[in-house]
């Protein structure tokens, strides 16, 4: 897993109180020659900033579709970092660690 960006702990934070922990891992969604990691809901797929419930876009990539009071930067941020991992498992203790592992 690659290191996560603290400019970006903010989002973070908001997903970790917004979001309950997906039961299921997420599946490996190909485009063109890019791997991304997404959760397939009703026929979208999704990041973990698309599960919070101000979101208004299964991936949001700006302020405009995370309707959280954070930078944009700190969003494209986190989302450069989920986008970039390959281990769902590692990724979904990061963002969800079991509890006393916070």
């Amino acid at each position: 897993m690659t290191p996560f960006p603290s400019y970006a702990l903010p989002v973070l934070k908001i997903i970790r109180k917004e979001v309950h922990r997906p039961k299921e891992m997420p599946g490996i969604l190909k485009i063109g020659s890019e791997s991304y990691l997404r959760w397939l809901i009703d026929e979208k797929y999704f990041c973990p900033m698309g599960l919070c419930p101000n979101a208004t876009a299964s991936a949001p990539a700006d302020g405009h579709f995370f309707r959280y009071p954070v930078r944009d930067h700190a969003i494209s941020q986190f989302a450069h970092w989920f986008d970039s991992q390959t281990d769902a498992r590692a990724v979904m203790d990061f963002i969800w660690p079991k509890k006393g592992k916070k």
